[in-house]
């Protein structure tokens, strides 16, 4: 499973770049996040997501895969 997206944000870079180094906020922007746990690296999370009827709940790792001060962060999540 794949899960991508973008979004515009009008706000100054500075402030952007503060709260997607939050894990609350970070959590709050990860579909279906219901713990993200900052450790070492990257973060502990606990994803619940819902397919049709079936809903499953995934614990995994979220790591940064590119970061550029207050222009480009790439996470990549696995779990299962």
């Amino acid at each position: 499973m794949e899960l991508t997206g973008a979004f515009t944000v009008e706000r100054p870079k500075d402030e952007v770049w503060a709260a997607l180094n939050d894990a609350d906020t970070l959590r709050c922007a990860i579909p279906g996040c219901q713990t993200l746990i900052a450790q070492g690296d990257g973060y502990d999370a606990t994803v619940q997501l819902k397919f049709g009827p079936v809903k499953a709940r995934f614990s995994g790792r979220v790591t940064i895969a590119e970061a550029v001060c207050a222009q480009k962060l790439v996470l990549d999540g696995d779990g299962g």
